[in-house]
């Protein structure tokens, strides 16, 4: 549960529906992403955290704020972030008329690829190239519960739109060209997690 926030995407929800929110949808109010991060920055902080314990808290928020900005980690359609919802998806470099079945939540964990194909190192420098100084001083705000419904507002105005409502046993056809059109969001959200992760280092 560290993972993840359901926040239902055939809803309007804001921040200060969050603490409610969790609360009524199957969450501890303090066993969610947004709280796990908010404790892995106070144990990072603290005097009285031994170093075992701040390279744990450290290992999860580098983890953490990654999970939050890949959309269904936070955005959820009763369908457990996607993973209730299979999708064929055909990728761009493949020939066969077949597509991928897979489901939504694995398609977006991997980039949206059925398996990423990229190297980390090389994905990481080439993402960075692309950041500009505006870019940082926009994104170097906010809190994490904004930074939260940044993600959640992308599940549910891009992802969850075109696709039925909740779970589902048939597999679902996604368009041709899915790829071209949410592979630039996923790089987006990579870069923002790694200058908010910056962020938060330094302020630590």
């Amino acid at each position: 549960s560290w993972h993840y926030i359901n926040l239902l995407v055939r809803k309007t929800l804001s921040v200060s529906d969050m603490p409610m929110y969790c609360s009524s949808n199957g969450h501890h109010p303090t066993d969610n992403i947004i709280d796990q991060i908010h404790k892995n920055i106070r144990e990072l902080k603290s005097s009285n955290t031994t170093f075992s314990e701040k390279q744990y808290a450290l290992s999860f928020l580098v983890h953490l704020i990654g999970d939050l900005h890949m959309p269904l980690h936070v955005g959820d359609d009763n369908d457990l972030g996607g993973n209730q919802k299979q999708v064929r998806y055909f990728s761009p470099v493949s020939r066969s008329n077949k597509g991928h079945v897979t489901n939504l939540h694995s398609l977006w964990d991997n980039l949206v690829e059925v398996k990423a194909i990229e190297d980390p190192d090389y994905l990481g420098r080439e993402l960075e190239g692309k950041i500009t100084s505006a870019d940082r001083a926009a994104w170097d705000t906010g809190t994490v519960e904004d930074w939260a419904m940044e993600s959640y507002a992308v599940a549910k105005k891009t992802i969850y739109p075109s696709l039925p409502v909740g779970p589902t046993a048939a597999v679902i056809p996604l368009m041709r060209d899915y790829h071209s059109h949410m592979r630039p969001i996923c790089d987006k959200q990579l870069e923002k997690a790694g200058v908010r992760l910056a962020f938060i280092l330094e302020a630590i």
